[in-house]
């Protein structure tokens, strides 16, 4: 999505491709909402692959970042505030 940027509420001054050494992989993980089941997303290959709680349990969310999110989110990050938007994005154990 990319309705944070186009959305014009930032100026955009430039752009730059990821050095693919400051990018870990997976990069999040997903849940299904009515099965519940997990799957982490493979960013190399744009392919979802299969996983249980334990593998998801450390990664985050996928979600999609309402500009005012990414907004709170950095500050909270250069404040040095608790991450209260990341509570929300870690998984919950596989249960009905």
């Amino acid at each position: 999505m990319k309705h944070a940027i186009t959305s014009s509420r930032w100026e955009i001054i430039g752009n730059r491709n990821l050095d693919s050494n400051h990018i870990s992989f997976p990069l999040f993980f997903k849940q299904d909402m009515f099965t519940k089941e997990f799957t982490i997303y493979d960013s190399r290959t744009s392919l979802e692959i299969s996983a249980g709680y334990d593998e998801c349990k450390s990664l985050e969310r996928a979600a999609v970042w309402e500009p005012e999110h990414i907004e709170d989110r950095l500050k909270d990050f250069f404040e040095g505030n608790s991450k209260k938007f990341l509570k929300t994005l870690f998984s919950m154990p596989n249960s009905a």
